[in-house]
């Protein structure tokens, strides 16, 4: 059974599609682009060759898409390295670069069954991710400094690979994954029909041409659900961090704006970069993304993603608004307390001003003005400082206010022992029985005239 295994991966050090998409230092973007395809291509060992199940390149040709399968078009799509390299251990790998900072090792296999084909998937993993690592050192040797970005920290693990996607040419339907019989969804391809699952991609009665379509839509519609996840696990991140605590400093609420901000340009960007590729897709590659967004349920997260954005925001812009008007509070009370220092002062002035020292009675009040006008300075000081405090002071004092009257409310409505008396009816035909009221009055009850009513 031929299977293609196709296994993604992240780049340590993200490309800048800002510098990239941008230009700097007078340079257009696609002089920035051919220097990052330079670099990459010069760092990477020398012998490569064009890729396997990828775009044809046409000769001679004077137009730069003259395919929609042509290496033109790839250019569009914003791939930055895509050859095929021969390892000892595993053989020929065909390795794709994108622009989005994520890129794919493709290796075809022949296998007996399902059973020898995990087999094997585990005896490449660990000289695939030798080889990953290798890789993705080359690559960030030849891309430009300009062009470099950290690693974001919420994203996956970068530097090896991160699962298995099988496209099983012509499997047998008993030898089929549960993934792909059942639940698979199935789309029509130039020759034959392809239907893709979760792990598992079955690709039935085609040729060549239209294999080389399933993969490059699977190429196509992981980086979406890679670039889906990661901003979903940012956005759940710092929706469960945002903070409205009282201990949250303003360094740390600019920071969660900046990051917000950022988040939202990246995210907006990379959709748009994303968008761009598909627009330059075939008909049957875009197909069959779109089935794999239907199985892998990428476009209902993507629309949560809007809302959790769109949420994000509004918590943002209110948490820095809360921290906005706290500090013009604090603000607002200390222009207060220096008014209050300025005006205190003054008085000073105006009674030195007013009175003399030569005169008999100025000397005595001078101290007690002194002292009043300090103690009024002190307190005007404390009361800016600490007034935040007030608002709990007042709110405990009334809460104490309220539970004394219901405690004695409570104490005073308890019954008396002696407002009731156990009587027998059997033995007194006529007993007063006391009635615990008001009025205090005294209820006769008769048991024979009662017992005739």
């Amino acid at each position: 059974m031929r299977v293609i295994e196709v296994a993604p991966f992240l780049l340590p050090r993200r490309i800048s599609l800002e510098n990239l998409l941008i230009g700097q230092n007078g340079e257009s973007p696609e002089r920035h682009f051919a220097k990052l395809r330079a670099g990459i291509a010069a760092a990477m060992p020398a012998d490569i060759r064009p890729p396997i199940f990828g775009p044809s390149v046409v000769e001679g040709s004077k137009v730069f898409i003259n395919q929609h399968r042509s290496l033109g078009a790839a250019e569009v799509e914003n791939e930055v390295f895509d050859r095929t390299l021969h390892t000892e251990d595993i053989g020929d790998v065909r390795l794709y670069i994108s622009s989005l900072s994520i890129g794919f090792a493709i290796i075809p296999l022949e296998v007996a069954d399902l059973d020898a084909l995990h087999v094997r998937e585990r005896e490449l993993i660990d000289p695939l991710n030798q080889h990953i690592r290798h890789w993705c050192h080359l690559v960030t040797s030849g891309m430009p400094p300009a062009l470099q970005g950290p690693h974001p920290w919420w994203n996956l693990e970068p530097m090896r690979a991160l699962w298995w996607h099988r496209v099983m040419v012509d499997p047998p339907r008993r030898g089929r994954p549960v993934t792909i019989r059942p639940f698979g969804e199935s789309c029509t391809l130039a020759s034959g029909t392809c239907v893709v699952g979760n792990g598992y991609t079955a690709v039935l009665t085609t040729d060549e041409e239209s294999l080389a379509d399933v993969v490059e839509g699977l190429l196509y519609a992981q980086q979406r659900w890679i670039l889906t996840d990661e901003a979903s696990k940012f956005t759940g991140k710092r929706l469960a961090t945002i903070g409205f605590k009282e201990g949250a400093g303003v360094t740390s609420v600019d920071t969660q704006f900046t990051e917000t901000l950022d988040l939202t340009r990246t995210v907006i960007l990379r959709d748009v970069v994303l968008k761009n590729q598909s627009r330059h897709l075939a008909n049957a590659r875009l197909t069959v993304s779109q089935a794999a967004d239907i199985v892998w349920r990428t476009a209902e997260e993507a629309a949560q993603l809007d809302d959790r954005l769109r949420s994000l925001r509004i918590l943002t812009t209110l948490n820095w608004q809360q921290r906005q008007n706290n500090r013009d509070d604090r603000r607002n009370r200390l222009i207060f307390v220096f008014t209050a220092v300025t005006l205190f002062q003054s008085i000073l002035l105006w009674y030195d001003f007013l009175t003399n020292q030569a005169l008999a009675a100025a000397g005595e009040p001078r101290s007690g003005i002194a002292y009043v006008v300090l103690l009024l300075s002190v307190a005007v000081v404390f009361a800016a400082i600490f007034g935040r405090w007030l608002p709990r002071i007042r709110s405990l004092w009334w809460a104490v206010r309220t539970r004394v009257p219901e405690r004695e409310h409570l104490a005073n409505s308890r019954p008396q022992g002696d407002e009731y008396e156990l009587v027998d009816l059997a033995i007194s035909e006529e007993l007063p029985v006391r009635v615990p009221s008001s009025a205090d009055h005294t209820v006769q009850i008769h048991p024979q005239r009662s017992a005739e009513e």
